[in-house]
Parts: structure tokens; sequence; C-alpha cells
């Protein structure tokens, strides 16, 4: 199992540095002192990326690209947090969003499976988007010379066969809507992205610290 200590404030992004509000400084301050004070080796940073830096994540093909201010923020928050994690001895990981879908992925498979419908028609193919902040794989490269470990679950939902994502796997549906993961999902596609990355989970310490 991977046990560990959750660090949570609502509505909040796990950045330094997001934005000027009191209790967002606080929090950041409170947990990167807990992290010097403990020792924590390694610090898994998840959250609805696209929320803080919303941009197409589904592109259709001739459609232009381009990354917007917030994008711009986001990736600076994220490397002032990184800085500030490795300065205290820290690993950083950053966990990138899994694909969503075009829509309701429970109700998608109801029509698959009684009206025998293609599910290809309710997903989509993998696309520039890069599940973190922006387009393209530059600065997912960038944050990895800066000391992070990108964890990239989007690779273990693309059908081998096919080539767009899944979004069954073995009649379950890996979603709850269409963009959170079902408890299956998570187990699935996210649980053997940790585990694989993390490698020796007895460095993790175990509880919760929540604001």
């Amino acid at each position: 199992d991977i046990r560990g200590q959750a660090a949570i404030c609502s509505a909040r992004g796990p950045l330094v540095g997001w934005d000027k509000a009191e209790r967002s400084r606080q929090f950041s301050k409170a947990v990167l002192d807990h992290v010097s004070k403990n020792k924590i080796p390694r610090v898994v940073l998840v959250a609805a990326w696209s929320a803080y830096a919303p941009v197409p994540m589904i592109v259709l093909a001739g459609d232009k690209v381009q990354n917007t201010a917030e994008v711009g923020h986001l990736q600076d928050a994220l490397e002032k947090t990184i800085g500030e994690l490795r300065r205290r001895g820290a690993q950083p990981y950053i966990l990138l969003m899994a694909p969503g879908a075009p829509r309701d992925v429970p109700k998608a498979m109801a029509l698959v499976t009684i009206l025998k419908r293609d599910e290809s028609q309710y997903t989509f193919r993998p696309g520039p988007w890069n599940g973190l902040a922006g387009y393209g794989t530059d600065f997912l490269k960038h944050i990895e010379s800066l000391g992070a470990r990108v964890i990239d679950p989007q690779p273990a939902f693309v059908d081998p066969a096919k080539g767009w994502y899944r979004i069954s796997a073995e009649g379950v549906s890996l979603y709850r809507d269409n963009h959170h993961l079902s408890k299956a999902g998570a187990e699935k596609m996210l649980v053997p992205a940790l585990r694989s990355a993390l490698n020796n989970t007895n460095e993790l310490s175990s509880g919760v610290i929540s604001r």
C-alpha cells in the first residue's frame, strides 16, 4: 500500500506564491515548515491543474494551440514550489492529470452496452496538452531539470491497438463523470503509476495534515 500524509487546503493549489491571500501564504508556510521539521523525503504535488490554467485539452487537427498568461503564472508557481521543497531536502514529484472525456462516461458506457455503440465515439486521442501547464513537453523537461520528477498516468489510458484514450477497462467505467476518475479508475490507472514512481513506499510517513 502507498501511505503518506495529505496537506489539504480547500480551493487552493498546492503551490507557493499562487495567490496573495493570507490564508494561502500561511498554509504554504505551514506545509514547508512541516517538511523541514519532520524531514519528509518525498512530496507529491497533486491538483486539477487545468482549473488553474485552463486551456483546451481536446485539440482537433488544424486547431492552433497557444499558452495563456494563466499558464505562465502556473509555471512560475511550480518552479518556485519545486525550489522551496528542494531547499528543505525533499524530492518533489508532480502528478500530471489523467485525461478527461468529451461527455459523461457512465452515460456513454450505458449507450455502448445497450445500443452497442462504438466506445471511440465518446473519447479522444492524445493531443498536445501536457496534463499540467500548457502544451508540449518542454516545460515538463524543464521542471525535471530543476529536480522534480514527473508522474504521468496518461499513457496507461491509451488503448495500444486503437490509439485513443480508454474510458473503461474490463467493462468497468474508469470515470464517474467526464473528468473525475471512479474508484476503479484510480485503482487501475493511478495507483500503479504512483507505485512505479515512488518505488520504495517505506520512506513515506503516515498521517493527515489539513486546514
